[in-house]
């Protein structure tokens, strides 16, 4: 365990920080993110749909268009929704935690090209590992009301996911100063945390 001096530390380190969470959906990345107790701006796709519906904003339609199927979502609007949120982080000096996005190999090459290299800077992919089993088993145990997503979206997407996740991480390791990946089958919730707030200390 961290001393709560250092963890404390080490949480205001992560708090600055720009960093991409990578994993199939039920790999725990929420739960990561709100058991620090300083947290980041957590950009995530799923929370800024769910948000742009429910205040109706410009993309509403759009997104609940999407939604009505299962048929995989254009890399470029996936990217459109979370862009302006990432250069405002950017704008106000802020670390963020973008959680939900690349999803897969043309969502990692478009934000590359229309965020990456834009000026934005990665320091930290972090990968939370899961078998597909335990990922679907986990979505179908959590509180999924006011989800847009169903069982088929999410099973499209891990198949996707799946296929190209290889290409998608050297995508993304090219841009990021650090990789990390962590288990989160065979590490609990806590040691997760342990594992990821030891890593920025001794990284940055």
């Amino acid at each position: 365990m961290i001393e709560r001096d250092k963890q404390r530390e080490y949480e205001a380190k992560f708090a600055t920080m720009n960093v991409v969470l990578f994993g199939l959906p039920g790999c725990g990345k929420t739960t990561l993110i709100e058991g620090l107790v300083t947290k980041p701006n957590y950009l995530s796709l799923g929370v800024i749909t769910r948000q742009e519906v429910a205040q109706n904003g410009p993309m509403a339609e759009d997104i609940k268009a999407k939604f009505a199927n299962s048929n995989p979502w254009n890399p470029d609007f996936v990217v459109d929704i979370i862009a302006p949120h990432i250069f405002e982080a950017q704008r106000m000096s802020l670390g963020f935690v973008l959680d939900g996005v690349p999803r897969n190999k043309s969502e990692a090459e478009s934000l590359i090209a229309k965020v990456i290299r834009k000026g934005i800077h990665v320091d930290i992919l972090l990968h939370l590992q899961v078998s597909e089993a335990i990922a679907l088993q986990r979505i179908a145990q959590r509180d999924n009301s006011g989800r847009l997503e169903t069982s088929e979206h999410y099973q499209q997407r891990i198949r996707k996911y799946l296929a190209e996740e290889d290409e998608i991480l050297n995508l993304m390791k090219d841009i990021s100063d650090y990789y990390l990946s962590i288990d989160t089958v065979q590490n609990p919730d806590i040691i997760v945390r342990q594992k990821l707030l030891k890593f920025v200390g001794k990284h940055f």
